[in-house]
């Protein structure tokens, strides 16, 4: 499934400038065909550009091929020798550049969620949509939730972005393994491992999915936004039938962080469909799109050869 990270860049390209130009929920659902697939474009290449949450998700899957393991301190460092070095800078939140700056300065990888800073700038849905690059290189579902929940608190400490980040790996998981949308997330939903918190956003989004754009924003709004953006996605998810465009135009009806709730829907659909789920001349503007394809496949091959999965059996047997 090396199309995934295709999908999640899809949703993050195409959806990043709809977020600047219309950040307000809809009274009504997009068409697919009221989409004009305006993006932050590179004019000299007239490709799409794709913002942190693609950039994010592609140097954790750099990170896991390169060491062919996992170390939360590891990471920490992968992340600020590779991202933020981008003129662009590419729209990092706030949190995730003080954390590079923290790390860069001789702060160890935990010390910014304790920091006096960290609690009020952690409730945040990177880590979330970075989880991805751990369900396409893991095959149990133990790798699957253990390092989908490290590489979430090396960044966000904060217990919602942690759990929100192993759902979301394990709704993937079920979908590549070719479960139908619904019984994916009711079959994660049932496990005994959530707070009530992700419970209630889950629940809530299985129960809005047929109301209206600004209602479904007006019930989630108590959540924490990281799980807002989960919940959201998996109503965009739901309501695209299967169809990336479709998962686009529902996620950017909904208004607010509308790249990385298309990126978490589309790349949903990714896993259930595969890339033809997708308008193949609207992927080929993707910046780097050979490049994302050819690192998903690598992933896939290092799923196959068991590694993380290994990694993770001997850490729980000691």
């Amino acid at each position: 499934m090396s199309s995934i990270l295709l999908g999640l860049a899809f949703g993050d390209c195409y959806g990043l400038e709809y977020e600047m130009l219309w950040p307000s929920p809809r009274y009504y659902w997009l068409d697919e065909r009221e989409l004009c697939y305006g993006c932050v474009e590179d004019r000299r290449r007239g490709l799409c550009l794709y913002s942190d949450d693609t950039e994010m998700s592609i140097a954790l899957g750099e990170y896991l091929l390169e060491v062919r393991g996992f170390s939360e301190e590891g990471l920490a460092r992968f992340f600020v020798r590779r991202l933020g070095t981008d003129v662009r800078e590419r729209f990092y939140s706030l949190a995730m550049k003080m954390f590079v700056d923290h790390v860069r300065s001789g702060g160890r990888w935990y010390g910014f969620a304790l920091s006096a800073y960290g609690p009020n700038l952690l409730d945040d849905p990177s880590p979330v949509v970075r989880a991805a690059t751990i369900t396409i290189s893991s095959r149990s579902d133990e790798a699957c939730l253990e390092l989908a929940a490290r590489q979430a608190a090396t960044t966000h400490g904060f217990r919602p972005a942690v759990e929100g980040a192993m759902a979301f790996a394990l709704v993937l998981k079920r979908l590549i393994e070719g479960s139908p949308p619904l019984l994916a997330i009711e079959e994660v939903l049932d496990l005994r491992l959530w707070s009530p918190c992700l419970r209630e956003a889950v629940t809530k989004a299985l129960e809005l999915v047929d109301d209206l754009p600004h209602r479904v924003v007006e019930e989630l709004s108590s959540l924490p936004k990281c799980l807002q953006c989960l919940a959201t996605a998996i109503i965009a998810f739901i309501r695209s039938g299967g169809r990336g465009d479709r998962a686009l135009a529902a996620s950017i009806s909904m208004g607010g962080d509308v790249d990385t709730r298309a990126a978490i829907a589309c790349s949903m659909v990714a896993a259930h469909r595969g890339l033809d789920a997708f308008p193949r001349d609207r992927v080929m503007k993707i910046e780097h799109c050979w490049y994302i394809r050819g690192l998903g496949e690598r992933l896939w091959r290092l799923r196959d050869e068991g590694v993380l999965d290994r990694l993770v059996r001997r850490r729980l047997r000691s």
